[in-house]
């Protein structure tokens, strides 16, 4: 798969995962839904500038986009959003409530602190 099918691939499936309308998803990124549009049919190729909108805006790396990395690093743990992950794991995190979103949240932020203490 070519840098720019991968890129696709993984711009739709976050999209998808935002529960966004095309419209609102082009206002956050700055862009016309026909720009959208095209971006996610493969139509244009991401320019630098886009590319880091869309990295900023799903919180994840643009290695991650253009498929250099497996590592997705979605997850914010502010608010209640949901985090866009694998469509099953997205689906038990939106299932739960606010409590138990806050176990996982706390839990994930234990991790990373374990994990960095370990380096």
């Amino acid at each position: 798969m070519s840098t720019d099918e991968i890129f696709v691939t993984r711009f739709r499936e976050l999209c998808k995962n935002s529960k966004l309308t095309q419209t609102d998803m082009a206002y956050k990124l700055n862009m016309t839904q026909s720009a959208l549009s095209k971006q996610l049919n493969g139509k244009n190729r991401v320019s630098a500038d886009v590319l880091v909108r869309i990295s900023d805006f799903f919180n994840t790396s643009t290695d991650y986009l253009l498929g250099k990395t497996d590592r997705c690093y979605v997850f914010t743990l502010e608010g209640n959003e949901t985090p866009s992950l694998p469509p099953e794991i997205a689906k038990a995190y939106d299932s739960l409530e606010v409590e138990g979103k806050e176990v996982i949240n706390t839990m994930i932020v234990y991790l990373a602190q374990q994990n960095n203490n370990l380096r």
